[in-house]
């Protein structure tokens, strides 16, 4: 027998599938970042911002070694 009740297997449906959504943008990611909007504990959105990087765009100077 089941304690949970019909709430609690929906959060735990929308925090898998959040989850879910989160590690495939960042398995396909190189360079970015992930942001999570949350309201009420609950997450409402997921937002990846994918950067592409230029092979040919030089580092400006003094940035070595950071």
């Amino acid at each position: 027998m089941s304690t949970e009740t019909p709430s609690d297997a929906g959060d735990a449906a929308q925090e898998t599938d959040w989850l879910e959504l989160v590690k495939t943008q960042l398995a396909g990611m190189r360079y970015g970042s992930i942001q999570l909007s949350v309201r009420d504990g609950r997450v409402l959105q997921v937002e990846a911002i994918e950067k592409t990087r230029l092979g040919g765009v030089p580092e400006k100077p003094g940035r070595e070694g950071r």
